[in-house]
């Protein structure tokens, strides 16, 4: 009964375990946006660690200095 009205969309009051905390107020669409950054936020940190292990302190001083010299060079118009 909870899952259909969740899929439904609406928004359930539930009580906590042994009503330690009272009640939580669950929203689908709350759940789903706070699911999607965690996935977003570990797929980004397994692709820097990827990195890391790749590029060596050299090239990242060179990445620094490029990224540095084209920000001076920058303009906006």
């Amino acid at each position: 009964m909870r899952q259909r009205a969740l899929e439904e969309g609406k928004m359930l009051l539930i009580p906590s375990p042994r009503l330690k905390t009272g009640f939580m107020l669950l929203n689908l669409s709350e759940i789903q946006k706070k699911l999607y950054r965690e996935a977003k936020r570990s797929k980004a940190e397994e692709a820097f660690n990827k990195l890391r292990k790749i590029i060596s302190s050299e090239d990242l001083g060179g990445i620094e200095r490029s990224s540095r010299e084209f920000r001076k060079g920058f303009k906006l118009r």
